[in-house]
């Protein structure tokens, strides 16, 4: 099967985490504009900062926690590339229950709701070791992790 570019910027970037839930934000995942990511974490956020300008070095992975009758759905979201790092102001987040300090802007692949993370037998250890999500944006620290992130996105770019 041939591959696109954007396939193999994939391949080689450092990959982040970034999280959406109603509850912190106000609003759902699918009222927010595709390939953004609000943050407090300034660590990570200059860490990005510092990739841009040349090809692609930096991946979000946003997965969205839904509450229901049933407890939390995991939903793994889009991924994106950040082109833009920038201060936040109060209209990048309305409503939200927290202040946010970044905002991450981009381009990427959504996948819409095919890929809910609940269903592999690694997922309760991976959100225990990552707070529940509430560390917001971090480095995707888990390898196999990011395997499997990487082999769920693959049919999205591959060349028709």
């Amino acid at each position: 099967m041939t591959m696109t570019d954007a396939w193999y910027d994939l391949l080689s970037c450092a990959h982040y985490l970034g999280y959406h839930t109603v509850d912190a934000m106000s609003y759902e995942f699918d009222e927010a504009q595709p390939f953004t990511l609000v943050t407090s974490n300034k660590k990570e956020a200059e860490e990005i900062r510092q990739t841009l300008g040349g090809p692609p070095r930096a991946a979000v992975w946003v997965i969205e926690g839904r509450h229901g009758s049933k407890g939390v759905t995991y939903l793994l979201r889009e991924v994106f590339h950040p082109t833009t790092v920038r201060l936040a102001d109060g209209q990048d987040a309305p409503g939200a229950r927290k202040k946010f300090h970044y905002r991450l802007e981009g381009q990427g692949t959504e996948f819409g709701e095919a890929f809910d993370l609940q269903r592999f037998g690694w997922f309760p250890a991976f959100l225990a070791d990552n707070g529940n999500f509430g560390f917001g944006l971090r480095v995707l620290r888990d390898q196999d992790v990011k395997d499997v992130f990487i082999e769920l996105a693959r049919p999205f770019y591959e060349k028709a």
